[in-house]
Order: structure tokens, then C-alpha cells, then sequence
């Protein structure tokens, strides 16, 4: 019997990790994500900022490519920056939403009269929920950044085949 507090002490540890883990992923995808709105705001910019009468047919046709998989791109960067909210998240009372739905007194009294196990349950329930936001986060930033690559890999191409 004594193993169980130490058990439990353990286990609401590694949650706590796992929350703090999900919540560093998630602030470090929002900051490569604006690092790379700037590049693609340059790249744009730059492209933007090109005489295309001077470019041979095929040539303005690859930049033309290139320069929309870059605003794709930025869409897709946009996507990831834009927090989801799950549908439990109202619900819980470890949530923004799920504290404001309740008065002070309310939420203080549910925050009180919880159990642990009740209180395991909502904190694993708001993990996972972040876990989902993180894999939606990685998926557009992936997207968004395959057609950055491919972007900037067709500008170069157009660069070089303007020079032969």
C-alpha cells in the first residue's frame, strides 16, 4: 500500500510532462511557421518586384507556378497558426472555455469537489486534445513547406534557365 502514493505522485508527473511536452511542440511549430511566412513574404515580394516581359514564355509560366505554390503555401502557414479548438475543450474545467463557462464560485466549488481520478481523466482528455492540434499544426506546415521548397526550387530553376 505505501507504493500506491508514490505510484500516483509518479503518474501525475508524467502527465504533467506529457502536457508540458504537447504545449512546447505546439509553441515551437507557431514559431517555425512564422519564420517561414517571413521567407515567403520575401520570396513574394521579390518575385513581385520581376519584369516578366523580359522572360521567355516558359519561363514566365514557371514563375507564375512558383509564385502561386508560394501563396499556397502562406495558406497553409496561415492554417497552422490558427489555433483549433477541440469539442471537448468547453467541457473541461482545465480549458479556458470550460473555467469562463462558470462563475468564479462555480468553477472554484468544481475545483474543489473534483476527484483525482476526475481530475486524471480531464487533464489526459485536454493532452490529447493537444496532441490533435499539434498533428493538424504539423500536417499544414509540412504541406506549406513542400510547396515553399518547390517554389523556391522553380524560381531558381527560372533563374538559371533565363542565364543560359
Amino acid at each position: 500500500m505505501a507504493e500506491e502514493p508514490r505510484f500516483n505522485k509518479l503518474k501525475t508527473e508524467a502527465v504533467q510532462k506529457i502536457y508540458e511536452s504537447n504545449q512546447e511542440l505546439i509553441y515551437g511549430a507557431d514559431r517555425k511557421v512564422a519564420a517561414l511566412l517571413l521567407i515567403n513574404a520575401i520570396l513574394i515580394s521579390f518575385s513581385a518586384t520581376w519584369n516578366l516581359r523580359d522572360y521567355s514564355s516558359s519561363i514566365k509560366i514557371i514563375i507564375l507556378i512558383a509564385v502561386l505554390l508560394a501563396a499556397l503555401s502562406t495558406i497553409l502557414y496561415l492554417l497552422a497558426i490558427i489555433p483549433r479548438i477541440s469539442e471537448q475543450a468547453p467541457k473541461s474545467i482545465l480549458h479556458y472555455k470550460g473555467i469562463l463557462a462558470s462563475s468564479r464560485e462555480s468553477y472554484l466549488s468544481k475545483m474543489t469537489e473534483i476527484s483525482d481520478d476526475d481530475l486524471m481523466k480531464d487533464y489526459l482528455n485536454t493532452i490529447y486534445s493537444l496532441s490533435s492540434i499539434q498533428r493538424k499544426k504539423n500536417l499544414f506546415l509540412r504541406r506549406g513547406s513542400e510547396s515553399l521548397i518547390i517554389s523556391i526550387s522553380l524560381l531558381a530553376l527560372s533563374f538559371v534557365l533565363n542565364n543560359l
